[in-house]
Parts: C-alpha cells; sequence; structure tokens
C-alpha cells in the first residue's frame, strides 16, 4: 500500500520526502516497483474481467452466488469467497 501510494503521488512529492515520511527505502520501493506482476495478480485481472462481463450481462443484478455459478457453467475456474472478494474490490 505504501508503495503504491508513493507511486500514484511521485507527480506531486518527491520520491525521497515520501519514502522518509512511510519510513522505508528508495531501494525497496525501486525493487518492487520494477518486479513482475505475480501469477496470483494476472489471474485475479483475467477472473475480474469476467465477472464485469458477466455481472453487466446480468444488468448488474446478480450476486456472487449467481456469478460464481455462471462462470463455472462457463468453465472458468474459481471459487465463491474469490469471486466475492474480487465483486467488492469492483462493485
Amino acid at each position: 500500500m505504501r508503495y503504491q501510494f508513493i507511486r500514484k503521488n511521485s507527480c506531486y512529492f518527491t520520491i525521497d520526502a515520501m519514502c522518509a515520511v512511510f519510513d522505508v527505502s528508495r531501494a525497496g520501493y525501486y525493487s518492487w516497483k520494477d518486479r513482475p506482476e505475480s501469477s496470483r495478480a494476472k489471474a485475479n485481472n483475467i477472473l475480474t474481467e469476467n465477472i464485469k462481463r458477466v455481472f453487466s450481462d446480468s444488468k448488474n443484478r446478480y450476486g456472487y452466488r449467481k456469478v460464481y455459478m455462471q462462470l463455472k457453467q462457463e468453465g472458468i475456474a474459481c471459487s465463491k469467497n474469490r469471486v466475492a472478494s474480487l465483486m467488492k474490490k469492483i462493485t
């Protein structure tokens, strides 16, 4: 969260100042920034797009249970809890 804040606000404040405020090293920030996205994050992004599609197809009426059932019918691997947590982030 700290590193994301630093990245988003780097146009307003210097990275040195924000690292000092959050008590993180600049090297740690740059290491995080250059790190590739994890496979779980990539999978979550793909699943989120599918959730958005199913949710909008239902005219924003489906809850996580029905979205989960529709995704399972389409052969998309997921769990109810994962769908629920991703839906909380997007709705």
